[in-house]
């Protein structure tokens, strides 16, 4: 059976099903079940989860509690990083998908009334009048030995809808934006501000337990401005993979100007299939392009994107006429050894989603790089199966976790054999997603973020056996 600690090395620890033919999954654990998963779920009443028998939840993080700052926990907790620290602690690194004007969802209480307490260097955009910018960054320090939470505050704000990100691989946390709105731009719903920035960036962010650490939020605009939802650095090269929520997207990677740092000055290119220019790989029923086919693998190539920081929110559009292939909302994003998963969460005929799997060339990134491939591995088409799956990670014991966005949301394990099993539903909270998931470093724990009303839960069983 593979350690933990050889599953933290091989995957990093990241946070936001599979047919026969992705062979490089190992797991003892998965292959001594009789049946895949761990039971039926089972609810009990208070609980907010339904879990296999064995399995508990607890609230670690309630949005409106004062943290440790004396500043609010934010609602709309969503993606989220796990990065291991000293005395048993886990440090959590949570995005915040707020929307400009949403005081109630902040962290400044009604009217943002303690945002002056608030030092401006870790406001990104201090917007003017009534639509202050609230999305950003909250550290979670989480004493797994007491199953408790230890420290709680605010990373970074001023930034808007922070969906998904990527840990790098120095323990940092990447925050990504999912907004395309501009300097100037004025809230429709309330016409009484303006932004005093760009947004639709990557901004990277302390992952450290001290508040004194905290990192100035300054966006890496040469990797793009779009509706960014997740990223994953290559385990080697100096490469950085982006999806994209639109479902017109695409996928685009980041060629790093100087290997172990995130900074301006590289190259943004978008993933082009050979032989297919222009590919849809979104397989809708209303779509008159050839079908994209199951578990078949293509070549892939890159192209180089001009005007990164494009105004007018078209490096999409861009990059499909010159060749690029369309993915629909493409979202989670993991690696696992030197092959990348990716969550197509509207994709499929019925738009329920897709996983694709990429396998990067052994020279990525690199002028003669080749041998690079995109394969279609998963699209079930069936909403009791999956319904827009929208988070993806690889499990310790080697199936991979998809989180849904639909109604009901279900975190769904798939096995090497394209087996499906829940491994937990949202039942308090029935009309909220699942917005973010991630293991601990030590695969004890399983931290499960719901945006409404806003809670952290921390999930402890069996989970290897």
């Amino acid at each position: 059976m593979n350690s933990r600690r050889q599953f933290i090395k091989a995957n990093g620890i990241l946070g936001l099903g599979l047919m026969g033919g992705f062979g490089g999954f190992t797991t003892a654990a998965a292959s001594q079940r009789q049946q895949p998963g761990f039971g039926a779920l089972a609810y009990k009443k208070g609980s907010i989860l339904s879990l296999p028998q064995g399995f508990t939840a607890k609230v670690i993080s309630r949005a409106g509690d004062v943290m440790d700052d004396g500043l609010l926990t934010p609602a709309m907790a969503y993606g989220m990083g796990s990065f291991a620290s000293d005395h048993d602690n886990v440090i959590l690194v949570r995005n915040h998908r707020i929307s400009p004007g949403s005081d109630s969802a902040g962290a400044f209480g009604r009217n943002n009334i303690n945002l002056g307490r608030m030092e401006k260097s870790r406001v990104y955009d201090d917007s003017v009048g009534d639509i202050a910018c609230l999305g950003g960054v909250t550290t979670l320090v989480y004493d797994e030995k007491k199953q408790a939470p230890a420290q709680e505050f605010l990373n970074i704000t001023g930034t808007i809808n922070n969906s998904c990100g990527g840990a790098t691989k120095w323990n940092t946390w990447v925050s990504c934006e999912n907004s395309s709105l501009r300097k100037g731009d004025l809230d429709k719903q309330n016409e009484d501000g303006v932004l005093r920035q760009d947004h639709g960036y990557a901004f990277e962010v302390s992952a450290s337990a001290a508040m004194d650490q905290v990192k100035e939020p300054v966006p890496v605009r040469s990797m793009g401005r779009f509706k960014r939802n997740a990223l994953l650095f290559h385990s080697s090269a100096p490469v950085v993979y982006q999806t994209e929520d639109e479902i017109n997207g695409v996928l685009y990677r980041y060629l790093l100007p100087e290997a172990g740092k995130l900074s301006e000055g590289g190259k943004l290119q978008a993933m082009v299939i050979k032989n297919r220019p222009s590919a849809d790989t979104r397989n809708w029923e209303c779509l008159k392009s050839p079908k994209f086919p199951m578990r078949q693998q293509f070549d892939v190539e890159w192209i180089d994107l001009d005007d990164p920081q494009s105004p007018n929110d078209d490096l999409r559009m861009r990059a499909w006429k010159n060749g690029a292939a369309r993915f629909s909302s493409a979202a989670g994003i993991w690696r696992h050894k030197d092959e990348i998963f990716i969550a197509g969460s509207s994709g499929g005929k019925r738009g329920g989603g897709q996983v694709f799997r990429y396998i990067p060339s052994v020279n990525e990134g690199q002028p003669k790089e080749k041998g690079a491939k995109i394969e279609l591995i998963f699209e079930p088409n069936d909403f009791s199966v999956l319904q827009n799956g929208y988070g993806l990670i690889v499990s310790p014991w080697g199936d991979i976790l998809l989180s849904e966005r639909g109604q009901d949301a279900r975190i769904t394990g798939v096995t090497l054999k394209g087996q499906t099993y829940p491994l937990a539903q949202n039942i308090a909270y029935r009309g909220s997603e699942i917005g973010g998931f991630v293991f601990s470093p030590s695969g004890k724990t399983l931290f499960v973020n719901i945006p409404h009303p806003g809670v952290t839960l921390a999930i402890t069983g069996p989970w290897i056996k």
